[in-house]
């Protein structure tokens, strides 16, 4: 659960939602199965009121969604740059969505935006800002850049600032 002091310091470095709820269709988009819910749900279920780091959200359809609605006493911060990456922009149909992956995001999620903190940046800087802000996740999840070097450099900073 998050304390009033961690809520404050997530309304500092945290993007703000838009005034109202994107126009858009929001694409439904996601990498996330039954599979994983079953894994989620075997490791969140002793900690249903923590803090959950998600590292790489893109329409907010996936685990986002999974964990909001399953865990409904958790907070979630959700960090991504929301422009897509280069292997999203190589393929048309994602390419799309990236385009407007913020709009995406914040159509799929505005019923819950009480409870996500969405955060624009790269993983690293935005775990850096957490970490110096005092804001401490119970669990993390990296799915962000899908190259080694990324996801190891994702991997080590999360243990380094969160162990």
């Amino acid at each position: 659960m998050l304390t009033s002091e961690q809520i404050k310091s997530l309304d500092i470095i945290c993007c703000n939602w838009p005034e109202q709820k994107p126009t858009i269709t929001p694409s439904r988009l996601k990498w996330f199965s039954t599979n994983h819910e079953i894994v989620f749900n075997k490791l969140l279920h002793r900690r249903t009121d923590g803090v959950y780091l998600e590292l790489g959200s893109w329409t907010g359809a996936g685990s986002t969604e999974h964990v909001i609605k399953t865990f409904k006493n958790m907070s979630l911060i959700c960090v991504d740059t929301f422009e897509g990456s280069p292997e999203n922009h190589k393929d048309s149909k994602q390419k799309v969505i990236a385009n407007n992956l913020w709009q995406h995001f914040c159509c799929n999620r505005w019923d819950e935006r009480d409870r996500i903190w969405p955060m624009k940046g790269k993983t690293i800087e935005c775990m850096t800002a957490l970490a110096q802000h005092k804001v401490f996740p119970d669990f993390v999840y990296i799915d962000a850049a899908h190259d080694v070097e990324s996801v190891f450099a994702d991997l080590q900073t999360a243990l380094n600032l969160f162990p």
